[in-house]
């Protein structure tokens, strides 16, 4: 399995516009109007998971934040988004950690992580963004239900990152670095249903003088099973856009974070 990954800030915007692309292939007649705790909402589901990617109140907002509409406060509308909203949203607040929080043109963008074990959830997302009055008309998510996190890690570290050194070419010669790694879930969604790894995450990139001035491509994120220490995903990095999945936070300066690890 391989793709290509567009690391920039997680904003939330990137968020809902995941969930409206995935909503816009279940097809007008996918979406249906559910009456929960005494309002209408209507709701698109992923095909696959079947998990909520669009709710939207029909009658009244989701929620109405009061007050004026500080960073904290915004950022605490995602607990409060999700009470209102469990178990037609299958997450409860101990489930997120925030994404991104940002404010564009008057209005905050907010985005959490899907969290399983502690562990995020690569590709994971709950979006929503309060208008000037307060209102959460709308939220996007991709949520996955039933993940079983395995109870213990069989392959250590060193051998998952040797495993995902041996699988890029030239490896020594373009003098790649390992600049960031993690621990995440990753869900594969070729699979029904989507089948969950908990995975070593390796991000790879050879000197920025080394890459070709006309090529997006800026290193490798290499996804390793904790289990098997077969390696389940690897995508393209690109220059352009930062550093590393998961994406957390402004985008890194791959050129300083480079030199920050020579002789390491």
């Amino acid at each position: 399995m391989e793709g290509t990954a567009v690391i920039k800030k997680g904003s939330c915007w990137i968020a809902v516009g995941l969930a409206l692309f995935l909503a816009s292939r279940l097809g007008a007649e996918s979406i249906e109007v559910i009456r929960f705790k005494g309002q209408d909402f209507q709701v698109s589901r992923d095909p696959l998971t079947q998990s909520p990617v669009i709710i939207r109140g029909i009658d009244r907002p989701i929620v109405i934040l009061k007050g004026t509409q500080t960073r904290s406060r915004v950022i605490q509308s995602g607990r409060m988004v999700i009470n209102r909203l469990n178990p037609l949203l299958p997450l409860t607040p101990k489930q997120i950690r925030l994404k991104s929080a940002e404010k564009i043109g008057g209005l905050w963008y907010v985005s959490y992580w899907q969290t399983a074990g502690d562990f995020i959830v690569y590709g994971s997302s709950l979006g929503f963004s309060p208008d000037r009055r307060g209102r959460i008309l709308t939220t996007g998510s991709v949520i996955y239900p039933n993940i079983q996190v395995p109870a213990s890690i069989k392959v250590d570290r060193e051998q998952a990152l040797q495993t995902s050194i041996r699988s890029i070419k030239d490896f020594q010669k373009q003098h790649y670095k390992l600049l960031t790694e993690n621990l995440i879930i990753y869900p594969d969604r070729k699979a029904t249903p989507p089948r969950y790894y908990l995975v070593y995450v390796f991000n790879f990139f050879p000197p920025p003088e080394a890459l070709h001035p006309a090529s997006p491509q800026a290193g490798w994120g290499i996804f390793v099973d904790t289990q098997t220490g077969k390696i389940v995903d690897r995508q393209t990095l690109f220059k352009p856009l930062g550093c590393c999945v998961p994406e957390e936070g402004p985008p890194l300066d791959i050129q300083e974070l480079y030199k920050s690890h020579i002789g390491k």
